[in-house]
């Protein structure tokens, strides 16, 4: 059975649709930050490591690269009659060097402001005086992006990209493939300018794994309901990280998938139980320095929570959670 779509009456990828979106669970920090697992990033979360840090993510450090303008500066210095083998070789050697800055600063940030900490700070410094050894036209180049810079990135990954040695053939090739045949009849072109697959790009974004077998099978049968449920509760299923797991479900998805899958306020209101472990258990998820994006997402939702009481006899008998900010008074029955 293929669910039913809604257009978005413009691309999926158009800087008011998923790279809004998704700049609203990432954020914008144009330098680059500590992402609070101490994965250097930058943009709108653009990871520059791979999660457990051993390693470059160097296609995503190749993209960034020539949005800054280092490979065209390299490109425009390169010997006459350079072969392609060659010019692989040079933007290799480019990568190799600024691999080798980011790998060799550690990044410790706890509880200051993304991008301010000194471990960031020198990570900045570092990789700014890189830049300038290739960049030399302008007086004070860095490595940064701008907003509109690293939206463009997000549609890049998502899109595919060749750079040099460096390709990737994009999250939405691969997400079509796992689709086919759910949002369009098998075989026929995946409809990607719609709010289904616009969500479902944004949770294959933050972790493929998202995209889980009772989510699979739910759209198989064109149950939006429990699509939204398996995406509100198994994709988070055990999670400990508060980068795309509690907040991600908590904040986005019910603002933006729970309402691209047509799941009315009862629906939200007989999932009370389930919503409200799913808070409790924020506390056993929490992070240092990360405590304030769950309260805000809680807060966010004060409308949805008295929908559901055994939310708020969940939340009562953990008030820990809310104390802290002032904010238990608000959910209290």
């Amino acid at each position: 059975m293929v669910i039913n779509v809604t257009s978005l009456g413009v691309s999926y990828l158009d800087p008011s649709q998923l790279p809004e979106m998704l700049k609203k669970l990432e954020r914008y920090i144009g330098l680059p930050y500590d992402d609070g697992s101490h994965i250097a990033t930058i943009g709108v979360g653009i990871a520059l490591q791979n999660k457990d840090r051993t390693a470059v993510l160097t296609g995503n450090l190749a993209l960034v690269l020539r949005k800054i303008g280092v490979f065209s500066a390299s490109d425009a210095t390169a010997p006459v009659g350079e072969t392609g083998a060659q010019k692989n070789l040079r933007y290799q050697t480019i990568i190799n060097e600024f691999a080798q800055i980011i790998q060799s600063h550690s990044l410790n940030r706890i509880t200051e402001p993304a991008g301010t900490s000194t471990s960031e700070t020198a990570l900045q410094n570092a990789l700014n005086l890189k830049v300038a050894q290739y960049i030399t036209t302008l007086p004070n180049p860095t490595f940064f992006l701008s907003e509109p810079q690293a939206k463009e990135v997000k549609r890049e990954y998502i899109l595919g990209y060749t750079i040099g040695p460096f390709s990737g053939a994009g999250a939405q090739a691969e997400l079509d493939a796992r689709l086919n045949g759910l949002l369009a009849p098998a075989s026929q072109p995946v409809p990607h300018d719609t709010r289904e697959y616009k969500a479902l790009m944004s949770l294959y974004f933050n972790g493929p794994t998202l995209i889980g077998d009772k989510l699979h099978a739910a759209l198989v049968v064109g149950d939006r309901a429990e699509a939204w449920f398996e995406i509100r509760y198994g994709s988070n299923a055990g999670s400990k990280a508060m980068g795309s797991g509690l907040v991600y479900c908590i904040k986005m998805l019910i603002e933006n998938v729970g309402e691209t899958f047509g799941v009315s306020r009862t629906f939200l209101a007989s999932a009370g139980y389930r919503f409200g472990k799913q808070l409790i258990e924020a506390e056993q998820c929490r992070v240092t320095g990360r405590e304030e994006h769950i309260l805000a997402a809680i807060t966010a939702h004060n409308d949805v929570v008295e929908t559901a009481g055994n939310v708020k006899t969940g939340l009562a008998g953990h008030a820990s959670i809310l104390q802290r900010s002032g904010q238990y008074a608000t959910y209290q029955a």
